[in-house]
């Protein structure tokens, strides 16, 4: 699958990768996806969803949590207080971080833009 930076049929690209998003996070332990319900309820608590666009998506929050679940060496048990920490300190971080998972396809066809700084922040899955 190809996508272009079209900001207009972005819900489309997104609808289309559903099943993936929902089988990536189903293969993670039962605790990494409490902390991302954990993520999940603070940002719908704690950030004004007002049309903001500084809110961050819910999927984009749950690639971070998994990565921050991974810099931490995947640990089968960990503190919830920690692990929110953690995702905490990504998020406070976000200028830093370039992710990418090889699930779904490989890093090498992701034009170099989108790998070597040309925006912010990339995640890819």
């Amino acid at each position: 699958m190809q996508m272009v930076h079209d900001e207009e049929n972005w819900e489309y690209y997104s609808a289309a990768v559903v099943k993936l998003q929902v089988e990536f996070v189903k293969k993670l332990p039962a605790l990494v996806k409490d902390l991302i319900r954990l993520v999940k309820y603070w940002r719908k608590t704690y950030i004004p969803q007002s049309g903001s666009k500084h809110v961050p998506p819910s999927y984009l929050l749950e690639l971070l949590t998994i990565h921050a679940w991974e810099n931490a060496n995947r640990p089968e048990s960990f503190d919830m207080k920690i692990g929110f920490k953690a995702v905490m300190e990504v998020l406070k971080n976000h200028q830093n971080v370039c992710v990418s998972w090889e699930d779904y396809y490989r890093r090498n066809l992701i034009p170099s833009r989108y790998i070597h700084g040309e925006f912010k922040i990339v995640l890819l899955q």
